[in-house]
């Protein structure tokens, strides 16, 4: 019993992926954001927000705000068109 326990937590730990593969994972993730089909705008802020901190807590991968500003109308389908004319767009 305890070979076959032994060779689970083995097997186990091979299997798993390695720091730099988490690492290279969610520096990805961040800028292959968009909005998924029939998300809000709320549920795509937070996913987009717990992108942005996986990627600095497990790669180191930060981000300036104009980048982040992009990736996020970008990310959201918004046009070039529409980016200047978005804050009128909410009043």
């Amino acid at each position: 019993m305890f070979q076959a326990s032994c060779c689970f937590a083995e097997l186990w730990h091979d299997t798993m992926p390695h720091e730099a593969e988490l690492q290279a994972r969610t520096m990805a993730e961040l800028p292959g954001f968009a909005r998924l089909p029939n998300e809000s705008i709320d549920a795509s802020l937070a996913r987009l927000e717990v992108l942005r901190h996986r990627a600095i807590a497990r790669g180191g991968f930060t981000m300036g705000a104009q980048s982040l500003s992009y990736l996020l109308l970008n990310g959201l389908r918004l046009k070039p068109e529409q980016w200047e004319r978005w804050p009128a767009c909410r009043e």
